[in-house]
């Protein structure tokens, strides 16, 4: 809350106390404060935060309580696809495999490997990415897309583009005119 108003003072000395006295194992309170500072662009700092929640969610990984599990794969998986934002190249790239290790319907990992992949030039990886974004914005549970509608339009629309360019790098191009036609 007080990060959410601008209170930086307040949300500074919070997560001060939460990551070292009241729980500093606590996996969700170390996610947090990396996402907080990651917001206030101290990527270093952010980077060691994002890096304890994973450290920290370890234990839990292979608990037998599967709701234990489910939150440290959810804590960890995040984890990871903030440190890819943080990095570059390889790093991001093998940071977004992680996150997407952990969560294989992580639609924004995939997205953002595809883009690094183009970066890299890398295209054959960057196919791969974007046709598992495809593959899961068209993905249903109990007959229902798993990503919402308004989000799947605009993502699905990206990721075909994307899929076209790289079949198009690839020298696909009768694939590439198919999917860009899309």
């Amino acid at each position: 809350a007080a990060a959410r108003s601008q209170n930086y003072a307040d949300a500074d000395k919070y997560f001060a106390n939460i990551t070292s006295t009241l729980d500093p194992t606590s996996y969700k309170a170390w996610y947090n404060y990396g996402d907080y500072l990651f917001g206030r662009s101290k990527k270093t700092v952010a980077r060691n935060a994002f890096s304890n929640a994973i450290k920290h969610a370890e234990a839990d990984l292979s608990a037998s309580d599967k709701k234990k599990v489910s939150e440290a794969k959810k804590y960890t998986s995040r984890s990871y696809y903030k440190l890819g934002d943080i990095a570059s190249g390889s790093k991001a790239i093998e940071n977004y495999k992680k996150a997407v290790s952990f969560n294989t319907n992580y639609w924004q990992a995939f997205l953002k490997m595809g883009k690094a992949y183009e970066n890299a030039k890398n295209y054959s990886g960057m196919l791969n990415a974007y046709e598992n974004v495809i593959s899961i914005m068209n993905k249903k549970r109990k007959g229902k897309y798993i990503v919402s509608t308004a989000r799947r339009i605009k993502q699905l629309a990206r990721a075909i583009m994307f899929k076209g360019v790289a079949e198009y790098n690839l020298g696909k191009y009768s694939s590439a005119i198919k999917t860009l036609k899309k």
